[in-house]
């Protein structure tokens, strides 16, 4: 949690990072028909917004709430990539939007200083690898201004293929999710889901509870000694599972570990509270084990209420507030 609220507030105080979101915003808008409605004064489509228009609208709560698809509106490739049954038609907008943010890029004198200026050490150190590069040793932040322009592309390229095939969560948080995703958190990302999912599956591995009792797993242990306690009493317990988050890799691993051992442990009710567990593993655990529990209920949040709780902390100056 330290490590996550310190990296967005890092981000969130980043002008770099702003910047390109601005830019990508400006171009991805227009080519996705989007119209922000009544957000500023007048009825205009979003490619005739100023960057200082946007600015303003990043300075809200919850910028871009209110916005609407126009379908009329959206451009040629973009038409022309839904249509396609493959991802053939992705690849004409590639060049369309690659020349559209050099443009964007070359010409704004505030972002060349920010590409070629060293970063902060913070932002330095959450930095993706790629936007460290240097041809001179130990120096920090030299990156191209192509390689920004690359960067940039390869957002506005996944947001419209979020798009395209319906996994964007609105505009906005689509946006800044994949603009995050390629300066800075992939693999921090990586890094730390894989070791929440690596930790939910070692407290359930084997063990002969010898030794430092410190290195014993302690889900194993937990499970081992209710066993214990209901062959000691002849009683069988009544046990509810309750996973929220990263919770649900943890009870899906106790499903498969219970399975794998022939545990005579039964649960009344699992209850999923936004899982975060993927798909494979939820069918290779839960599904495939009905006669572990008795019943299944998931609870999760609509796209409306996600993005608001999601993204709130990016321009806010409260980063505890997750």
């Amino acid at each position: 949690m330290k490590t996550i609220t310190d990296n967005l507030t890092t981000i969130s105080n980043s002008v770099f990072f702003r910047k390109i979101l601005i830019k990508v915003l400006k171009v991805t808008g227009p080519k996705l028909g989007i119209e922000p409605g009544d957000l500023f004064e007048g009825a205009k489509g979003f490619a005739q917004f100023t960057e200082e228009e946007i600015e303003a609208e990043l300075r809200k709560e919850a910028p871009f709430e209110s916005y609407q698809i126009n379908a009329g509106a959206k451009s040629a490739t973009i038409l022309d990539a839904e249509s396609a049954m493959d991802e053939s038609g992705i690849q004409f907008l590639e060049s369309e939007l690659q020349a559209e943010l050099e443009f964007e890029i070359e010409s704004d004198p505030e972002l060349q200083e920010l590409i070629a200026a060293e970063k902060s050490q913070a932002e330095e150190d959450i930095l993706d690898s790629k936007y460290k590069h240097s041809s001179e040793e130990n120096a920090k932040g030299l990156i191209t201004t192509m390689e920004v322009i690359i960067g940039a592309t390869k957002v506005a390229i996944r947001v419209i293929k979020r798009y395209i095939k319906k996994r964007n969560h609105d505009f906005y948080p689509t946006v800044a999710e994949e603009t995050m995703r390629e300066l800075y958190v992939s693999e921090l990302g990586n890094w730390l889901w894989g070791n929440m999912k690596q930790k939910a599956a070692d407290m359930w591995k084997h063990s002969d509870f010898e030794g430092d009792f410190f290195q014993w797993p302690v889900g194993l242990y937990f499970i081992k000694k209710l066993a214990d306690y209901q062959e000691e009493t002849g009683k069988k317990l009544t046990i509810d599972l309750v996973g929220h988050s990263a919770g649900s890799i943890a009870i899906c691993e106790l499903i498969k570990m219970i399975s794998a051992k022939g545990y005579d442990i039964k649960f009344r009710n699992i209850i999923f509270m936004a899982p975060a567990c993927r798909t494979d593993l939820f069918e290779n655990t839960i599904l495939k084990n009905p006669s572990i529990f008795s019943s299944f209920r998931c609870f999760t949040m609509s796209d409306e209420y996600e993005k608001k709780i999601g993204f709130f902390t990016l321009y806010t100056q409260d980063p505890s507030y997750i």
